[in-house]
C-alpha cells in the first residue's frame, strides 16, 4: 500500500510539471425525473473533480459526489454517491470560457426507511452524463465553475434520469495553459 501511495504521489507530481492539474469542490442540486423517480425529491450535494489538461482545449478526469434527496414520502432518506471519470473539452476564448463534456460514472442510491426497507427506491448502475459549462476565471489560478448535466443511469429494472446544475471552485496547478 505504501508503494502504491508513493507512485500516485509521483505520478500526480509528474502530470502537475508536464501540463496543467484542475482540482475543484462544488455544490451540486439535483432533480430527478422520469419513471421511478416520483418518491424521490428535489437533491443536495457536494462532489469534487481532478481534471488533468491533455492539451489547452481537451481534460480527462475523475470525479466524487455525494447527494442527500428531500423524499416525497415521509420517513424516507434517500442519499447517493457517484464515482467516475470525465472528457472535457473547453472553448477557450479569455478569462470567461465555455466547455463540453460527458462523465462515465458509478450511481448508487439507497435509502433509509423507519422500520421498513423500501428497495423499489434503491438502484445502482452505470451512467452516462453529457454536460455543458461555463468556467471564470478570477485569478491566475482560480476560477469559478457552472456546469449543467443530463444524467442517465442504467440500473437494473429501469433507467434513472437526473437533471445536476454545478456551482463551484477550482484551482489550477501545473504548466499554463491560461
Amino acid at each position: 500500500m505504501k508503494y502504491f501511495i508513493t507512485s500516485f504521489f509521483l505520478f500526480f507530481f509528474h502530470l502537475s510539471i508536464i501540463g496543467q492539474i484542475k482540482i475543484g469542490l462544488n455544490g451540486n442540486f439535483t432533480l430527478p425525473t422520469g419513471l421511478g423517480n416520483q418518491q424521490i425529491g428535489r437533491g443536495f450535494g457536494i462532489g469534487t473533480s481532478l481534471k488533468y489538461m491533455v492539451t489547452e482545449n481537451f481534460a480527462v478526469g475523475g470525479l466524487a459526489n455525494y447527494y442527500i434527496f428531500n423524499s416525497q414520502i415521509i420517513g424516507i432518506t434517500p442519499t447517493m454517491y457517484t464515482l467516475g471519470g470525465s472528457l472535457d473539452y473547453f472553448f477557450k476564448k479569455s478569462s470567461v470560457t465555455p466547455y463540453m463534456g460527458c462523465d462515465v460514472a458509478y450511481y448508487n442510491l439507497s435509502t433509509v426507511f423507519a422500520g421498513f426497507n423500501k428497495s423499489q427506491l434503491n438502484f445502482s448502475g452505470i451512467g452516462l452524463a453529457p454536460n455543458v459549462g461555463l468556467l471564470y476565471e478570477f485569478s491566475e489560478r482560480w476560477a469559478t465553475n457552472f456546469n449543467f448535466k443530463y444524467n442517465h443511469v442504467f440500473a437494473e429494472l429501469y433507467a434513472r434520469q437526473f437533471f445536476t446544475f454545478t456551482v463551484g471552485l477550482i484551482y489550477s496547478i501545473g504548466g499554463e495553459y491560461n
